[in-house]
């Protein structure tokens, strides 16, 4: 966990000098490598939030930055619970 929070925090300090969340710029990040992202969530301010991020446009040196702040393969652990999974592969 502390490894993982330890990459957000990296992803927050880019958030915070273009005035965004560091969801809004992970939503922004992925849509820059041409994917779709589809995020959940509970509350309309979150729905809100994730809406914005498509008006962020990264520049190369802040998507370089977030390529070097969150190498693929950085993040560590399970994504869910054994039980969780067995619930969701079926």
């Amino acid at each position: 966990m502390a490894a993982n929070l330890a990459l957000v925090d990296r992803v927050g300090a880019i958030a915070e000098v273009r005035g965004a969340t560091p969801g809004q710029i992970a939503l922004a990040w992925v849509a820059a490598q041409g994917a779709v992202s589809i995020p959940g969530t509970k509350r309309r301010t979150y729905l809100e939030e994730n809406v914005a991020a498509a008006d962020i446009t990264l520049t190369a040196a802040e998507l370089s930055a977030l390529d070097g702040a969150v190498p693929t393969g950085a993040v560590t652990g399970a994504r869910d619970t054994v039980e969780g999974l067995a619930r969701t592969n079926h």
